[in-house]
């Protein structure tokens, strides 16, 4: 064969063979990519799945699909300060705020700086109903910083009528709520608490924080919340009862009996 027919040749079958490669490569690229696709779908499904199955829709509320053993209740980060507070509603320009409130709100941290919390707590009593936003914070930055004490204001400012007071009175509510040391004491200002909450989701946190209580500790609570005239409250004791239980209760008779069998038990 001639020399040149022969390059002819050796040139042909190099990008014929090249030309194959090529489509291999670009092969296996989509075959990895589509790969990878499938991966993130089967991880953003399970994802989701855990997200449903995380917490179980009754007719009220969200219940764990966890025993009260492992069931962990989320701390929260202390409250904004009264200085990140929005000042476009001109709450710092309020004459009663120059005034009147702020300088009670001095001599409140003053005390808070000599740790005379009974002193501060006077202070901070009269701030949490004032009209003024910013003092009614400034107080319930103080009822954080006595903590359980102060754990029947906090309460109280759960139906503050501004949102972001309401929640982080509920964050402080949950914060200061771990430091009780004898619940039997804060029962009926816990139960007064959750009659004020409006919101459903802050309501049903509050249960949870309560049935991850030792059982006996949490049922005083929820045999309390079985009492209330509020059919609304007294329904989603029941339930929370239930998931104690680990049994449907059908109404609060059983629910009782159930406590009680529950006390006689420990006893």
């Amino acid at each position: 064969m001639r020399p040149k027919l022969l390059l002819f040749v050796l040139i042909i079958v190099f990008v014929a063979v090249a030309g194959i490669a090529v489509r291999l490569i670009v092969s296996l690229y989509h075959k990895d990519e589509t790969s990878q696709v499938a991966v993130n779908e089967d991880k953003n499904s399970d994802s989701s799945q855990n997200l449903k199955s995380g917490h179980r829709t009754l007719s009220r509320g969200y219940k764990p699909q966890t025993s009260l053993k492992d069931l962990k209740v989320s701390t929260v980060s202390k409250p904004a300060a009264i200085t990140d507070l929005d000042r476009s509603e001109g709450a710092y320009e309020d004459e009663a705020y120059k005034n009147k409130w702020e300088p009670l709100i001095e001599r409140m941290r003053a005390a808070m700086d000599d740790d005379n919390s009974e002193m501060a707590m006077v202070d901070a009593r009269q701030l949490m109903t004032a009209p003024n936003p910013l003092a009614r914070r400034a107080a319930l930055d103080l009822f954080r910083w006595v903590g359980a004490k102060a754990l029947p204001e906090i309460s109280r400012m759960l139906a503050d009528p501004k949102s972001d007071i309401a929640q982080a009175a509920y964050e402080s509510w949950e914060t200061v709520f771990d430091e009780i040391s004898n619940h039997k004491e804060n029962i009926t200002s816990t139960v007064q608490a959750i009659l004020r909450v409006n919101d459903e989701d802050v309501r049903n946190g509050m249960l949870l924080k309560i049935t991850s209580l030792p059982e006996e500790t949490a049922a005083d609570y929820l045999r309390a919340l079985l009492d209330v005239p509020n059919r609304e409250v007294a329904d989603l004791a029941l339930e929370y009862v239930s998931f104690m239980a680990q049994e449907t209760m059908q109404n609060k008779s059983e629910a009782i009996k159930w406590i009680a069998g529950l006390k006689n038990v420990s006893n």
